[in-house]
């Protein structure tokens, strides 16, 4: 039985803070597995936003690089589109 005011000194207080550090201990290793956990579940999901479930389809580099040429003509066409309306605005005003 604990008696107030504790003496600093006294083993009753020692006792007191070993208690404590093996509940912390104790705490901080499930807290830990939990983070751990929902860490993992957070990938599994991310994963599958990005990649689908079951991915099915292989990439290789000739995939990619018909994106990228893909990409490239969609970004000429835009910038040809921007050129036009740019002139147009410029002849409209003279």
């Amino acid at each position: 039985m604990l008696k107030w005011p504790l003496d600093p000194d006294s083993e009753q207080v020692r006792e007191l803070f070993v208690a404590r550090a093996a509940l912390e201990r104790d705490y901080a290793a499930k807290l830990q597995l939990l983070t751990k956990k929902a860490i993992e579940k957070k990938t599994r999901m991310e994963s599958s936003l990005v990649i689908g479930e079951h991915p099915t389809k292989t990439w290789e580099a000739s995939t990619l690089m018909q994106n990228r040429a893909s990409d490239d003509r969609h970004a000429d066409r835009a910038a040809k589109q921007a050129e036009q309306q740019r002139n147009d605005m410029l002849n409209s005003k003279k």
